[in-house]
């Protein structure tokens, strides 16, 4: 059931009703009733295997309850084996298999191994780590184990995150489940705000940049360089539109519905370092990485001794923690090497720190002008990335940028507008450019995201701005049947 759809519309709007009329004993249950029907539009099998991996979850989380020692590293492996194991069946054996066959080719050997040409269940990814964080949370005994059945099923099949996320953590949703909390009327105002501007940033945006982008990257040896920058940094802002649309209608959905989930997106476009962009991008991910493999990796390191600023200068988890993130983002070498430059360039931004230190130059925040050249930076880093996660393969993401070093000749001007023409161009550029203009206006005024910034205004400037951004995706939304980009994953 697409979020975009009319049918989500209409039953977003009875599960909220019935949920806001229920009392709180029937309330849950009415709600598990409602996500298992939402995922069961994906397929029986898809809610079969959520269910598979929910129960190895409970399991693992109520035999880790007695158990110490090595009984509790049993329950943990089992617990984290099942949705592991099945994620890496489904996402990853093909690409493994085609991975060994060419090691083997080039050893000589010209084995064919088979493959499982396996759908991808929606959602797997992100309901995967999910059970991951909660079972690692409970062997660390962050959090308590979970015996009520309907509130952990609730926990692992609520189904505004579902299919992208934001990925919960258990001590923050797992309350919020058990209290059955009633949605508030100030928080379902919160909810509807969000989710317009979700719909907004798909609809007017990303879909509209899209029909740029797919042109140019599906052919891109007839491409020209300037064709190829354009798509570039159209695609910077369509897969950012695309996949924080998710998020604001997923967070919206539940806030309806009565329960907060975390901030997925803070204007990582706004970032002056790659370090203050991954902590504006994915945010439920870049932490999930952080707080269950990095940080663990490097308490290790430290309590084997040793000088911290060394330790800095050969911190290899970090880029081995970005591989694995490009690995989970896709069972591809594009989305590998994709992870591995945002890897190096962390890696590098480490070095600079630890020299600045040894020659005790404390690091300053840049402003002004080294504000505004430092986020221009940053961009154009992650930008040389995006070629690569939306490349279909190696090859070609080279060839797109390869191409940028041969300006011989100039297109025509039909030929630079592409598939938009004069006056989708000219809707596109004025979509991005409306962007930047509210992320800046809600970054100057200290707001958390969107609909804190709307709710500091006054009645006639939030209802101007509901009604405009209402009558802006009827008028130049793009209503082809589309996905969300991260629904892939």
């Amino acid at each position: 059931m697409n979020f975009l759809s009319w049918q989500f519309a209409l039953f977003l709007a009875l599960a909220a009703a019935a949920a806001y009329r229920l009392p709180g004993r029937w309330r849950a249950v009415w709600l598990l009733a409602a996500s298992a029907f939402f995922y069961l539009t994906w397929g029986a099998d898809h809610l079969a295997l959520l269910a598979v991996c929910g129960l190895a979850g409970y399991a693992g989380g109520r035999g880790m309850q007695p158990a110490e020692g090595r009984a509790r590293q049993a329950w943990l492996a089992l617990g984290l084996a099942v949705p592991l194991g099945l994620l890496a069946l489904f996402k990853y054996f093909d690409f493994l298999a085609g991975a060994a066959e060419d090691l083997l080719g080039l050893a000589g050997m010209a084995w064919r191994l088979p493959r499982l040409g396996l759908a991808l269940p929606a959602g797997i990814s992100f309901y995967t780590f999910l059970l991951a964080g909660y079972l690692l949370d409970v062997y660390r005994r962050r959090v308590q184990p979970e015996t009520g059945v309907s509130v952990f099923a609730l926990f692992v099949s609520f189904f505004p995150p579902l299919i992208a996320g934001p990925i919960g953590r258990a001590g923050r949703m797992l309350p919020q489940f058990q209290a059955g909390r009633q949605a508030l009327p100030v928080e379902m105002t919160a909810g509807l705000r969000l989710i317009l501007w979700g719909v907004f940033k798909k609809l007017v945006i990303a879909d509209r940049l899209s029909l740029y982008v797919n042109a140019v990257y599906s052919q891109p040896a007839g491409a020209h360089p300037l064709q190829v920058l354009l798509a570039t940094y159209f695609f910077a802002f369509q897969i950012y539109c695309d996949f924080s649309a998710y998020s604001d209608i997923a967070i919206g959905a539940a806030r309806l519905l009565g329960f907060d989930l975390m901030q997925n997106f803070r204007r990582p476009y706004l970032a002056t370092s790659i370090q203050e962009f991954w902590g504006r991008w994915h945010i439920s991910l870049t932490t999930w990485f952080r707080d269950y493999l990095y940080l663990p990796a490097v308490r290790a390191r430290m309590a084997g001794g040793g000088d911290p600023a060394r330790l800095k200068l050969t911190d290899y988890h970090i880029v081995l923690i970005f591989l694995l993130s490009g690995l989970w983002h896709g069972a591809g070498w594009t989305f590998i090497l994709w992870g591995g430059l945002h890897g190096l360039y962390l890696l590098a931004a480490n070095w600079r720190a630890a020299l600045s230190v040894r020659l005790g130059r404390a690091a300053q925040p840049p402003q002004g002008w080294r504000r505004a050249l430092a986020m221009l930076l940053t961009f154009h880093l992650v930008l040389l990335t995006w070629v690569f996660f939306r490349a279909a393969s190696v090859g070609e993401a080279a060839m797109l940028i390869g191409s940028l070093t041969d300006w011989s000749g100039f297109p025509g001007l039909d030929v630079i507008l592409g598939p938009l023409g004069a006056a989708g161009f000219a809707l596109a550029l004025a979509g991005v450019a409306l962007l930047f203009a509210v992320e800046i206006w809600i970054e100057r005024r200290g707001a958390a995201d969107f609909d804190d910034a709307l709710a500091g205004l006054g009645a006639p400037a939030r209802w101007a701005a509901y009604y405009g951004l209402a009558a802006l995706t009827l008028l130049f939304g793009v209503f082809a049947e589309s996905t969300f980009i991260y629904f892939q994953f």
